[in-house]
């Protein structure tokens, strides 16, 4: 996937839209849906509405996205520093 770059956050989001909309009824904002209360996510895998492998593979994206992000920045912050060294 680091290599493909084949995701951005708005197109994972419209892939597994069926997750978004149904993290908008958790309790908290920044749930993880992981073990928070009230998290309508979990909610839908017990109730058999979602399977928890297709949770597992949203959330594995997602990191993918964040590390690819952290990556980016990092890499620009370098060439920045690199720049102004010159």
């Amino acid at each position: 996937m680091r290599e493909f770059q084949l995701f951005e956050e708005n197109e994972l989001d419209a892939t597994f839209q069926d997750i978004v909309d149904l993290a908008k009824n958790c309790r908290f904002n920044d749930c993880r849906h992981e073990t928070e209360n009230d998290c309508a996510v979990k909610a839908a895998i017990q109730a058999g509405v979602l399977t928890e492998s297709r949770l597992l593979n949203y959330s594995k994206l997602q990191r993918e996205l964040t590390f690819q992000e952290r990556r980016t920045k990092q890499k620009e912050r370098f060439k920045n520093k690199r720049k102004k060294t010159r």
